[in-house]
């Protein structure tokens, strides 16, 4: 049940093992998505934002520790699973700063993917916060944590100082709800003059600067975003 509401992306250049993934996990699963090489994968990563990867570590163009390299650049969140031979292990001793959940040697089963992917859904529920320091949305949009911009195709998009510290404490708390009452304190100097509708208003106009749906609201409790 841990795996229902995550999304997968599975990378592999054997397309009989893509098909035996599908059928695996396809209803275990949120969302899944598939990649034949490491350059499709991360294009993928960059689009969809997958709370998992599972990439084998041989593959044309771009390997999985490649991949992975590539997503450490500024993502520590995501959680990343290795495929590998038996004899491809060695490799893996110097990828310690790649922060793997797990690897597992081929062949590859269904109880050893399970166990896997489990473990890594257990780190994304006790991970509260993230160091990226820049988070990828749909539609070309990319969230700047260092900077505190907000980007669409490299193009900045204009931000009142309100709006800009409301997406920084969301951001830095994916997955994670923020009460209204939190934001209203640490928003506002004199936040016992405004109300949640204020907030509200204030949310109406930021949601039309993103793409649909990146800011969810949890009902008579505050808001999150989940990528």
């Amino acid at each position: 049940m841990k795996l229902k509401n995550i999304n997968i992306l599975f990378a592999d250049d054997e397309p009989a093992i893509r098909d035996i993934m599908k059928n695996i996990l396809g209803d275990l699963v949120n969302e899944l998505y598939i990649a034949k090489d490491g350059n499709e994968a991360f294009e993928i990563y960059k689009n969809k934002k997958p709370d998992i990867m599972l990439l084998d570590i041989n593959m044309p163009n771009c390997s999985g520790l490649e991949m992975a390299k590539k997503v450490r650049e500024s993502d520590h969140a995501t959680r990343i699973i290795i495929i590998t031979a038996y004899s491809d292990t060695t490799n893996l001793l110097s990828a310690t700063e790649l922060k793997l959940t797990k690897y597992i040697v081929k062949p590859l089963t269904t109880d050893n993917l399970l166990e896997a992917l489990e473990l890594a859904a257990e780190e994304i529920s006790n991970f509260k916060t993230t160091n990226r320091k820049n988070i990828y949305l749909k539609e070309n949009y990319i969230w700047d944590s260092d900077a505190q911009t907000l980007l669409k195709s490299n193009d900045e998009i204009k931000l009142t100082p309100k709006e800009r510290k409301i997406l920084s404490i969301l951001f830095s708390n994916l997955n994670s709800t923020i009460t209204y009452d939190n934001l209203l304190i640490e928003v506002w100097d004199d936040f016992e003059n405004y109300s949640i509708d204020t907030l509200k208003t204030m949310m109406k106009n930021i949601r039309k600067k993103l793409p649909e749906e990146t800011i969810t609201n949890v009902y008579a409790t505050g808001y999150k975003i989940i990528l």
